[in-house]
């Protein structure tokens, strides 16, 4: 089934793509598409900010709380954590963070990885990443998977991302 075009499908559903003849729709409104690419295309950053990526003002103010926290960031003036704290309670961040800690938890994504650069990590672990982080976009908990992807994952990992999903 190489080369059928069923990462181009999903990318058209997701909006990331177009199709070059025809429509691709989602006819179910409510629907929200996330697309997880098979091979997560991030370098030099760390796995918070996979996890916490995008634009919406609970993702910012999440990367600026774990920037402050991470033990490798400078502080010249000392206010990071104080203006971090800040952005967090302005934007009403802090179910945002516990919804991504939890997912990430429960896909086997321990806290002391959070600060690790994603392209140490292994395969599957950015693969976890990249699933915790549409995960994430979900909150209305309309899924879209990708089974080529969780077939590369192993036993354990795919049997925990069901039992989250169900």
């Amino acid at each position: 089934m190489n080369g059928a075009g069923k990462s181009t499908l999903l990318k058209c559903l997701a909006k990331i793509d177009t199709p070059d003849s025809g429509t691709v729709e989602v006819t179910n409104k409510n629907c929200n598409v996330v697309y997880v690419d098979q091979e997560p295309d991030w370098k030099d950053i760390p796995v918070y900010e996979a996890l916490f990526e995008g634009a919406s003002k609970h993702a910012k103010a999440n990367r600026m709380y774990f920037h402050a926290l991470d033990p490798s960031a400078v502080d010249e003036d000392g206010n990071k954590f104080a203006q971090a704290t800040d952005a967090m309670e302005a934007s009403q961040a802090w179910d945002y963070q516990t919804q991504g800690l939890t997912i990430s938890e429960r896909l086997n994504i321990k806290n002391d990885m959070l600060y690790r650069d994603v392209s140490s990590l292994s395969g599957g672990e950015k693969k976890r990443v990249g699933l915790a982080a549409a995960l994430l976009k979900q909150p209305d908990g309309n899924y879209l998977l990708l089974q080529p992807l969780l077939v590369t994952l192993s036993y354990l990992v795919s049997y925990t991302i069901h039992t989250t999903l169900t």
